[in-house]
């Protein structure tokens, strides 16, 4: 199976503007890593703080990481 990173990162992304929270933190990490997207940690840690706030445990780990 081929990996469609780009459409993975459009799903991901639309999801967590509806506020899908585990969409949220995939978003960040593809934007942090650069996955189907260009790079952009300012982006990546708004999708994390979106997500911790309702309380993802890793997205708030990934955030704090960020700012090390």
């Amino acid at each position: 199976v081929e990996l469609n990173l780009p459409f993975a990162f459009e799903c991901f992304s639309n999801l967590a503007e509806s506020g899908h929270v585990e969409a949220q933190f995939w978003t960040a990490h593809m934007l942090e890593n650069g996955e189907g997207v260009e790079k952009n940690k300012a982006e990546a840690a708004k999708w994390y703080a979106r997500a911790s706030k309702q309380g993802h445990d890793r997205a708030l780990k990934r955030l704090s990481e960020l700012y090390e």
